[in-house]
């Protein structure tokens, strides 16, 4: 009974945040559509306020985005066609944030230890491309 609730709450969880982050959307798609639709005849202040709301969505889509993946990530269940998708994205991403970290501290080491860290950064590489792989997996089996 206790897991069948615990498994209840996870997916409100995660659904409520997908609910957001379309929501988020649906708002960002709107308000660029009015921005292009304008005409010659709309003060310019109008299509400012626009962007200036544009912008403010993008950012709210963006936090949307992010918090639907961390409760994806925390609280869905690997049999989810996104939480495959999510969690090799979220590795690319820190993978991809470490080969850089690694290869911007590597003129600084000694030459010995540069040789390990290019081997390291290769290897992270190699990862990172089958990540990828796993993504495109992914993405195919969850629309088929």
């Amino acid at each position: 009974m206790a897991m069948a609730l615990m498994e209840s709450v996870s997916e409100a969880i995660v659904t409520s945040r997908l609910l957001v982050l379309q929501s988020k959307r649906l708002l960002l798609a709107s308000t660029e559509r009015r921005l292009l639709d304008g005409g010659p005849l709309r003060p310019q202040a109008h299509d400012e306020r626009l962007r200036e709301q544009a912008e403010r969505f993008r950012a709210q889509t963006e936090t949307a985005q992010a918090a639907y993946r961390g409760a994806l990530l925390k609280f869905g269940s690997p049999e989810a066609p996104d939480f495959w998708v999510i969690t090799y994205t979220r590795l690319i991403e820190m993978g991809t944030a470490l080969v850089a970290k690694l290869r911007a501290a590597s003129p600084e080491l000694p030459p010995t230890e540069r040789l390990e860290v290019a081997t390291d950064v290769e290897a992270l590489e190699d990862a990172i491309q089958r990540w990828r792989n796993q993504v495109r997996a992914s993405m195919a089996g969850a629309s088929a």
